[in-house]
C-alpha cells in the first residue's frame, strides 16, 4: 500500500503538470489565432464580435488570401496535434469548441 502512495505521490504531479502544459498550449493556440484573426478579419458594421481591431487597410490581394489560407491551416495543424484523450471533459469541450 504504501508503494502505491508513493508511486501516486510522485506520478501525480507529473501528470498534472503535462496536462497543464498541453491545456496551456490549448491556450497559447487560441490567443494567437483570435490575434491573427483580429488583424486580418473583415470589418463589419456588428458589435457582436466586439474585438478591437489593429488600424490600416486591410489587403485582398491575390497573394495575401492565399498567405491567410496557409496560416489558417498551420493553426488547424497546431489545434489538432493537441492530445486532449487524458483531459477532463470540460476542457475537451473547450478544445472542440
Amino acid at each position: 500500500m504504501k508503494s502505491a502512495y508513493a508511486a501516486l505521490v510522485i506520478f501525480f504531479p507529473a501528470s498534472l503538470t503535462s496536462l497543464c502544459a498541453q491545456t496551456g498550449s490549448l491556450e497559447k493556440v487560441a490567443g494567437d489565432f483570435w490575434t491573427w484573426r483580429a488583424k486580418y478579419a473583415p470589418f463589419t458594421g456588428d458589435d457582436v464580435n466586439r474585438l478591437e481591431r489593429p488600424g490600416g487597410i486591410r489587403d485582398w490581394s491575390r497573394a495575401s488570401i492565399e498567405q491567410r489560407r496557409k496560416d489558417l491551416a498551420a493553426f488547424e495543424a497546431r489545434w489538432k496535434k493537441i492530445d486532449v484523450s487524458r483531459w477532463p471533459i470540460s476542457q475537451q469541450v473547450d478544445y472542440r469548441l
